[in-house]
């Protein structure tokens, strides 16, 4: 059997993962910035790949690996703070989208909770379309493909290891043939190869040959130095020239992916122990998970809240939000479950919160969008215009406040409401329609 990785914690992998999320969020956050930072991602499969693959082949060859506690440990790691997050998002979007939209979040929701959001979005649209940046959601793509991977690649390491094959020349052999079904899609059906886990399991498997040939891996610090400061460069490169036009993954993802690789296998760089290892990357790395997964919603509810740009000003109060919110998930919500022992009444409670969750997506999709909600009856109202309510007071707003508010269609298909409980939808003919919606007041007018 191969020599992994020792199982010792490395502080640097949690600063390699705060680099992979920083360039995540300010991509997000400030894409003129960082129009490349979407190879975060990429960063982490490989870590992901690394990591996760070292322990399997560990138990492996102690003989103590069991697919029950391994999905044990998924479970406690990925649920926890999913099951927040997901939750909150329903209600935010209970009180701020029009049914049409509320009604295709949940349906993202359940894609969510069951893992199968990639495919989902895939048959919907492409990651940098002008539509997929309204979802809420749809970042957790990557968090599908991570799942589907693991659902049989420990079944494919038990197997090789089982028939006494060799584990890196199997890793190495089905992540070659992944990354070139990867080049050969990315032509012909660029949003199938950027979303199937077939396209993106050589980046895992990266990860995973590393950690099956890590004791044919020099350490010494020349050569640690050397294939850190080679990775550096080529996440920078990547990081910086890198953007939405290009087509991503195919030939591309190596640079971001043997920069990570590269990184990861060198603990005795000065940049990994100095840089990696300091307190602030690490602090940050360790809540990455958390504010992967906050700082995109909440990104989306307030450019919604606001129906507008957000500012320079908005953007980074908003990243500051996702860091305490992150912070609080990682304190109260995924230390208690990662870091406790081992329940059943715990996996089965987070088991069932998912379901349950699934569940209440459907039923909103089922509903379309609960259009018994106050959006709904306005939604319903612009939709057939009609003189102001007698009822109106003098001291409500005047219709015209709503005209001018409402920008040039569509700025939101779903017809998103602004700060002033102001929405707007298309009427089946003619102008746009407007209606404004105060205390106790229902006006609209065409």
């Amino acid at each position: 059997m191969l020599s992994s990785p020792s199982s010792r914690y490395r502080p640097d992998i949690d600063g390699l993962r705060a680099i992979a999320v920083m360039l995540v969020v300010n991509f997000h956050a400030f894409p003129e910035a960082m129009p490349g930072g979407f190879i975060g991602v990429d960063i982490f499969f490989v870590i992901s790949g690394f990591l996760i693959t070292g322990i399997i082949v560990r138990e492996l060859d102690q003989q103590r690996f069991s697919l029950l506690a391994f999905y044990n440990r998924r479970i406690r790691r990925i649920f926890p703070a999913l099951i927040v997050v997901l939750c909150a998002t329903l209600v935010l979007g209970w009180l701020w989208m029009l049914p049409a939209a509320y009604a295709q979040l949940s349906a993202d929701v359940f894609a969510s909770a069951a893992f199968f959001s990639n495919i989902a979005l895939l048959l919907q649209s492409g990651y940098f379309d002008i539509e997929s940046a309204k979802k809420p959601l749809l970042h957790l793509w990557s968090l599908g493909i991570e799942e589907q991977f693991y659902l049989f690649w420990p079944l494919i390491l038990m197997l090789v290891a089982r028939m006494r094959l060799n584990i890196l020349v199997a890793a190495s052999v089905i992540g070659v043939a992944s990354f070139l079904l990867n080049v050969a899609l990315i032509g012909s059906n660029p949003v199938a190869t950027f979303y199937l886990p077939f396209t993106r399991a050589w980046e895992l498997l990266a990860g995973a040959v590393l950690a099956c040939s890590w004791n044919r891996v020099s350490q010494n610090s020349t050569a640690s130095n050397l294939r850190a400061s080679l990775g550096i460069l080529l996440i920078a490169i990547a990081a910086g020239v890198f953007d939405t036009k290009i087509a991503f993954p195919g030939w591309w993802a190596i640079l971001p992916v043997a920069g990570a690789a590269l990184l990861l296998s060198a603990p005795a760089a000065w940049f990994c122990r100095t840089l990696l290892a300091s307190r602030p990357l690490v602090w940050i790395g360790l809540i990455s998970y958390p504010l992967y997964l906050w700082h995109w919603p909440l990104l989306v509810f307030f450019g919604i809240i606001k129906f507008g740009p957000l500012t320079l000003l908005e953007r980074g109060l908003i990243v500051g939000l996702s860091f305490a919110l992150a912070w609080l998930t990682y304190r109260f919500v995924e230390s208690p479950f990662r870091f406790s022992r081992p329940s059943l009444l715990k996996i089965a409670g987070l088991c069932a919160s998912m379901v349950l969750i699934a569940l209440a997506g459907g039923v909103v999709v089922e509903g379309r969008g609960f259009d018994f909600r106050p959006q709904g009856h306005c939604y319903l109202a612009c939709a057939r215009p009609r003189k102001p309510a007698p009822s109106a007071s003098r001291s409500s707003p005047p219709v015209r406040a709503c005209r001018r508010l409402t920008p040039t269609w569509p700025v939101y298909p779903t017809a998103a409401p602004l700060t002033t409980r102001c929405w707007h939808s298309p009427a089946r003919s003619g102008p746009i329609s407007c209606c404004c919606m105060v205390p106790g007041i229902d006006i609209s007018m065409a």
